[in-house]
């Protein structure tokens, strides 16, 4: 029932679910609007995410009346037709060393141990923190392409059969080609 959900939730102060009642939790954005549907998710690190679902006009951005051409490449991520870099940060290459030592950790402990659980955490851990700054990385960049041009033309790479070839594979999947397509 509408009227009771508008009773019931406050955008930015706690979220009541059916089930689990008033729960207190950390927003990273208020949704606008009242929500219709909401998704609760558990990641492996053990982390908890609830998405919701709202109905809301988006305001379209200003008009630039630029167009660019954009390269996707390995050693820089991006390269716009005026010659702007973005660079690659290489988010797996940093982290590569500590979270290697960390799997062989946990590949050497008793299967079904409380330590065992406790280092699949830590792994978890690692690899949802590489993934987050890839996607931050590539929405930051992403965000201002957008904000610099109104049509962009980008080379079509075909990123699935690149990631085959075993040479260009590790390099090709720490950029994050295909999220940024």
């Amino acid at each position: 029932d509408q009227r009771q959900i508008e009773r019931t939730y406050q955008a930015g102060e706690f979220l009541k679910l059916p089930k689990l009642g008033a729960l207190k939790i950390r927003w990273s954005q208020i949704p606008a609007g009242i929500p219709k549907m909401a998704t609760v998710s558990k990641t492996p690190d053990g982390r908890y995410f609830v998405s919701f679902s709202c109905a809301v006009e988006i305001a379209p951005l200003p008009a630039t009346g630029n167009a660019m051409g954009v390269d996707l490449g390995i050693k820089d991520v991006v390269v716009t037709g005026d010659g702007q870099k973005s660079g690659n940060p290489r988010h797996l290459k940093r982290r590569l060393k500590h979270l290697k030592r960390q799997q062989r950790r946990l590949s050497r402990m008793q299967k079904g141990s409380h330590r065992r659980h406790r280092q699949r955490l830590k792994v978890a851990r690692i690899h949802a923190r590489i993934a987050a700054s890839r996607a931050d990385f590539l929405h930051k960049t992403t965000t201002a392409l957008i904000r610099q041009a109104d049509g962009i033309a980008l080379e079509d790479l075909h990123v699935k059969g690149m990631v085959k070839n075993h040479h260009l594979a590790g390099a090709m999947a720490d950029v994050g080609m295909g999220e940024f397509r």
